[in-house]
């Protein structure tokens, strides 16, 4: 089973994505390969109007699968609205554990599962950590006070330290 940590904030704009981006090179020139699953709250197409994949999916094709032989995507319906922790689940089962060792998780913060919170001070957001104990670290911009480990946000590799020992000892599985 691939590991899973989860990177959350309070709010939007926070640099979970920026700090995902530093982080998934740094896993890569270690030999471990690297899942994202992302949440969005807004529907999205990744096809283009007009195009004959996004016509078959709008004619009501439940998955329209675009690949060639570099890559591949699929676009398929969720069999039902399902709430967040429900979706994560369904989401994970997507991820092929043979190609996968670690899926970093950007969102779902209020799911059960191991996750990073990323901080900035001058935000003046509230800590997700003093709230949820399924957070393990916070990553920050500045020297906080916080009930798990806080490690400097602008330091990928540290994360990322942090993350292959958390994956070594085994806790970072939903």
């Amino acid at each position: 089973m691939s590991a899973v940590i989860g990177i959350c904030a309070a709010k939007s704009n926070m640099g979970k994505t920026t700090l995902i981006c530093r982080l998934i090179p740094i896993f890569a020139q270690r030999g471990i390969r690297v899942s994202v699953i992302k949440h969005t709250h807004h529907e999205f197409e990744i096809d283009q109007a007009g195009k004959d994949s996004y016509q078959i999916h709008q004619a009501g094709a439940v998955q329209t699968l675009l690949g060639n032989a570099q890559r591949w995507a699929m676009v398929s319906q969720m069999p039902q609205a399902l709430e967040d922790d429900q979706s994560l689940q369904y989401l994970l089962q997507q991820i092929d554990p043979k190609q996968t060792d670690l899926v970093l998780v950007e969102g779902f913060k209020h799911s059960p599962l191991a996750k990073i919170e990323v901080h900035r001070a001058a935000l003046n957001t509230p800590l997700l950590a003093t709230q949820d104990k399924h957070v393990i670290a916070v990553a920050s911009d500045s020297d906080i006070a916080a009930p798990c480990p806080v490690i400097d946000l602008n330091q990928a590799e540290l994360i990322a330290d942090f993350i292959q020992q958390m994956m070594a000892q085994g806790n970072s599985h939903v």
